[in-house]
């Protein structure tokens, strides 16, 4: 499921509280597109650091998703919407739902929905647009609206081959998800994992409980993005943590980065870790 010029886009604040003025400069991009952008009047409210309380940020995802609405993109990550899983669970879900769009804290939300059956893109938030480079807001353009092929590319670490649902997103995020219903089923897919903003030993303790839970023997390959520190001092951590066979690809242009990409989440994807080289490619699931 792909955006198009016209496409009504609804914002939403289902986390953290939203800055005026990047959602401001985000608006611009989003129109520029050509898209057709509803702002709720609720979307600068605040409570503590979320954007409004619970059941304020629940209602309005419960209203936009029924709308009509071609796409529902969020303004912000931060941190929340982990605390609307059990009452959104609930809710009955729309037969025609909107694609989704958001990263960071929204890999609490998404992945859930996504294995539901709501279509997903992992995007950049809506604040986070102004941060990319006009070279790389052209890229995302083309990806969100189907006009290129979802192919990216970054660096072997283990080589392989494997296929599966590419899911998951921000590490912390996840890692937060564990040992409740809402942690993904994550058997045979592709782990994609992101983070930003942590020192290195908070990043060795959530690798570590992923490794500990068994996480790293049942997927099939596994994608980091941009981690928030250099990749040298990652990989000593993977060395330690991951099986052997495991195929792996680092330093994809994805998550808290100046040049990230997009994916459909939970879509069927090819990782292929060959030379020096890592690939994935979204197959015709």
């Amino acid at each position: 499921m792909n955006l198009r010029p016209g496409a009504t886009v609804a914002l939403f604040a289902p986390a953290g509280a939203v800055n005026s003025g990047d959602l401001e400069k985000g608006l611009e991009i989003l129109e520029s597109w050509g898209l057709r952008v509803s702002v709720p009047e609720r979307i600068l409210s605040r409570h503590r650091y979320l954007a409004g309380r619970d059941e304020e940020r629940l209602e309005e995802l419960e209203s936009l998703l029924n709308k009509g609405f071609d796409a529902l993109w969020a303004a912000r990550g931060g941190y929340g919407c982990i605390r609307l899983l059990p009452a959104l669970s609930r809710l009955p879900l729309p037969p025609n739902p909107p694609l989704l769009l958001g990263f960071s804290d929204l890999t609490a939300l998404l992945n859930p929905l996504v294995l539901k059956g709501i279509p997903a893109w992992h995007a950049p938030t809506v604040n986070f647009l102004p941060r990319l480079t006009p070279q790389t807001l052209e890229t995302l353009r083309g990806l969100l609206f189907g006009e290129s092929p979802v192919i990216l590319r970054g660096r072997t670490l283990q080589p392989g081959e494997a296929c599966g649902p590419l899911l998951g997103g921000n590490l912390a995020t996840l890692v937060s998800l564990m040992g409740t219903p809402y942690f993904p089923d994550l058997r045979g897919a592709l782990l994609f994992l992101e983070e930003t903003g942590e020192a290195l030993y908070r990043l060795d303790r959530y690798l570590t409980q992923l490794a500990l839970a068994g996480i790293f023997e049942h997927i099939s390959g596994l994608i980091l993005g941009s981690m928030g520190v250099p990749t040298s001092e990652i990989l000593p951590l993977l060395e330690e943590l991951l099986p052997p066979s495991l195929p792996v690809g680092v330093d994809f242009p994805l998550g808290h980065s100046a040049l990230t990409r997009a994916f459909p989440l939970g879509k069927t994807f090819r990782l292929l870790a060959a030379g020096k080289e890592a690939s994935l490619t979204q197959t015709n699931d």
